[in-house]
């Protein structure tokens, strides 16, 4: 499936790591203090937008959920407890199995492209000892997926054909918009609909990195 292709893109959350639900719970737990009713109007706001970055779903949170006037201190802290209440999940939580060999099955060049902080996801990828497999660069937030592809593209260093390998629809909307393939993960995703999804769509999917890279 990946053979005609020279640069591979990953999502990381629910691809590359397990933390779709380290991520959700962090939504809630910042927000709790605001009341029940509002963190879960967070959660359920997250769990529908997969892919776009916290920026965006802390100004909705303070805009349209509080009904608040924008405050850069309330939406920095509310930022920074998320992100403590992220990063020791991130550390222990599961990375695909045998990424590694998979690393080394690969001829392509490989990207992470990222709705997560980049900073975080680069910090968290070098403790872990995976940064290395991403020779064409790890990004994020606080720039969004297709600006994120319009650089990448732009760089001499990147070959077409080039696919993305995420787990939500903004992933495969992204792609789209950068004329980039996708291929759909399934196995850790938090969209429901997803099999529909992709069949409306036409949307290759697997269950995850091993099935795609090393079939079994």
């Amino acid at each position: 499936m990946l053979e005609l292709y020279s640069s591979v893109l990953f999502d990381c959350d629910g691809v590359i790591l397990d933390s779709n639900k380290i991520k959700t719970n962090a939504f809630y737990l910042t927000t709790i203090k605001y009341g029940k009713e509002n963190a879960n109007k967070l959660v359920k706001y997250h769990l529908k937008n997969g892919g776009i970055s916290r920026n965006l779903k802390f100004k909705y949170f303070i805009k349209d959920i509080l009904q608040m006037c924008p405050s850069q201190k309330l939406y920095d802290d509310l930022l920074g407890e998320y992100s403590k209440n992220v990063f020791n999940g991130l550390l222990e939580s599961n990375i695909a199995n045998n990424l590694k060999e998979i690393r080394n099955s690969s001829n392509h060049r490989w990207y992470v492209v990222s709705g997560g902080n980049e900073r975080e996801i680069k910090s968290v990828f070098s403790q872990r000892k995976i940064n290395e497999y991403f020779n064409g660069g790890i990004f994020g937030s606080p720039r969004n997926k297709i600006e994120i592809f319009k650089d990448i593209m732009s760089n001499k260093d990147f070959k077409k054909p080039a696919v993305y390998l995420g787990d939500s629809k903004y992933d495969y909307e992204a792609s789209k918009k950068a004329s980039i393939d996708f291929i759909f993960i399934y196995e850790w995703t938090e969209f429901k609909n997803w099999k529909k999804f992709c069949d409306d769509n036409k949307i290759k999917y697997v269950r995850n990195l091993q099935c795609l890279f090393l079939k079994k």
